[in-house]
Parts: C-alpha cells; sequence; structure tokens
C-alpha cells in the first residue's frame, strides 16, 4: 500500500470516530512520534561479552532462582 492509500484509509477511519476517539488518536499518534528508544544499542556494549566472571554470573543465577521462581499465592 502506498503512503497516499495508507493516509486516505486512515482519514475514513478517522472521519468515523467520535471527537473524545479522535482526540484519543491524536494522543497516540503524537506518543508513537516522539517515541525514542530505549536502551544502548549492541554496537556500544558488545566489547563487554564475556567479561563477567563466571562465579559472578553464578551468584546472579542463584539469586533469580530463589528469588524470582516461587510464587506466593496469599501475596495479594
Amino acid at each position: 500500500m502506498t503512503q497516499a492509500e495508507i493516509q486516505h484509509h486512515l482519514y475514513e477511519e478517522i472521519d468515523m470516530l467520535s471527537a473524545a476517539e479522535q482526540m484519543r488518536l491524536l494522543v497516540l499518534a503524537r506518543d508513537l512520534r516522539s517515541a525514542t528508544p530505549k536502551g544502548t544499542p549492541w554496537s556500544e556494549i558488545k566489547h563487554l561479552a564475556g567479561t563477567l566472571p563466571a562465579e559472578d554470573a553464578q551468584e546472579i543465577m542463584t539469586a533469580i532462582e530463589e528469588g524470582c521462581e516461587h510464587i506466593d499465592l496469599h501475596e495479594w
């Protein structure tokens, strides 16, 4: 679909929305446009690959398994 076709279909859909729905769509469109990717690109951190000592990695894995692998049904 070309950009012109997409715009045409969007206009048709927008025309069928209430004013409140159009405002929600406007907010969403602005959020999409202003959204920036979060995180650090791989190219900037790949030099760190393999630098975590095995002992530290095991400690992290143990902490995850002990703290995250259990469900407390009475917590909520």
